[in-house]
């Protein structure tokens, strides 16, 4: 379905927008006191977030790519697909669609259909491991 992102000034109208329907809920002042708190706290780790999510000079990004029906990689582990050595990627997270977020996941983490992962890598890279995960 439709994905509804409200944006929230106050705290208090946060909780009324996932009241009235929306999925999620953005704050621009809770994002920028996290952000300025990592720059104080973690200054490698910002600077590593900035090259990664907004450098055009550094081919490096980090998107979602979802398995889907007839995907090669169904059924197999992280380490039996073998993704950072055949495709250039690091899988940073998974959603299963049955279970939380899972955050630096394992290699035997069992990769299947709808499972959306958060990978890393080069454009051709991450373009590489969309054309397996679609499958057909």
């Amino acid at each position: 379905g439709l994905l509804i992102v409200a944006r929230a000034s106050d705290p208090k109208a946060e909780t009324k927008m996932v009241q009235a329907g929306a999925d999620r809920v953005i704050s621009p002042y809770e994002i920028g006191a996290r952000r300025m708190a990592l720059a104080i706290l973690q200054p490698t780790v910002t600077e590593f977030l900035d090259l990664a999510v907004h450098s055009s000079k550094l081919d490096l990004t980090i998107e979602q790519i979802e398995i889907q029906h007839g995907s090669i990689l169904t059924g197999s582990t992280i380490k039996e697909a073998a993704l950072r050595q055949n495709y250039g990627v690091t899988i940073l997270a998974v959603q299963d669609p049955e279970r939380d977020l899972i955050l630096s996941p394992g290699p035997d983490l069992k990769l299947k259909e709808g499972l959306i992962m958060v990978a890393l890598g080069s454009s051709k890279a991450l373009q590489r491991l969309k054309a397996v995960a679609v499958g057909h």
